[in-house]
């Protein structure tokens, strides 16, 4: 099986994860850049979110900026 299927699969049972940690107002949810599985770029939120846009977008540039988890070189490595 491919990647994509097995991750498609395994979605439902948790086994996905995050490689971004995002900070958001309460409420609002706002994503301006999200590569999707196939590798598409797109944006997503909720309606608060993409009201707030522009305030989310300087807060999160001068006071809490966006921080990786996982970086690609990290990924099938066993364990230092």
């Amino acid at each position: 099986t491919s990647l994509r299927n097995l991750n498609s699969y395994m979605a439902p049972f948790g086994a996905t994860t995050s490689d971004l940690a995002q900070w958001n107002p309460e409420g609002c949810r706002w994503q301006p850049v999200f590569k999707q599985i196939d590798r598409r770029e797109t944006f997503r939120g909720n309606t608060l979110g993409f009201l707030y846009a522009p305030l989310i977008w300087i807060d999160r540039r001068l006071y809490f900026p966006d921080k990786r988890l996982l970086y690609p070189q990290d990924f099938g490595r066993q364990g230092d």
